[in-house]
């Protein structure tokens, strides 16, 4: 089981049919590919991604879900956080951690003339809100992808929390 998922929409800059959005998900599984990380879009996504979007015509609404995961062969991302903990003694850097590749990719699919934003949640299963569906457009703050990392080392704990705190961020070009 991962101790953290990362879930969020891709959303278009226009209305795209079909045909496109096939286009842009090769594009994107690439750039997952090229920056050592799984992905999972839209009717994909593991039964935890399902929770936040369960399965229905997002294309129509001008957007995917997609969920990121250590690689292929997973089901989860614990591995993209080695080297970052939270709790009394908070040791952040993003630098020396899977978030590198993350923030990279981000940077790249939002260079594509069809995306405009990304959004993206992480969230910890064990120590988030149980009421985590009805706050999946709800965003801690508004970035540039190349401050991702400097972002999740300064995301302010709540005073209680010992985990990996609940990130919401939209990630605009």
């Amino acid at each position: 089981m991962p101790y953290c998922n990362i879930v969020g929409k891709i959303v278009f800059s226009e209305k795209l049919e079909r045909d496109d959005v096939v286009e842009i998900s090769y594009y994107l599984t690439q750039k997952a590919i090229d920056n050592r990380i799984g992905i999972n879009l839209y009717c994909n996504l593991t039964s935890e991604g399902e929770y936040f979007f369960p399965i229905k015509n997002y294309i129509k609404e001008g957007f995917i879900p997609y969920e990121i995961l250590d690689d292929p062969l997973t089901n989860e991302c614990s591995h993209l956080f080695k080297n970052i903990s939270y709790g009394r003694r908070r040791i952040a850097n993003a630098a020396k951690s899977g978030v590198t590749r993350l923030q990279h990719f981000y940077e790249e699919i939002l260079g594509h003339e069809y995306i405009s934003n990304v959004t993206v949640r992480f969230y910890d299963k064990h120590s988030s809100d149980t009421d985590l569906r009805l706050k999946t457009d709800v965003y801690n703050k508004e970035i540039k992808a190349s401050r991702l990392c400097t972002e999740i080392e300064n995301t302010p704990l709540d005073r209680d929390y010992d985990e990996f705190p609940d990130v919401r961020l939209k990630i605009v070009k």
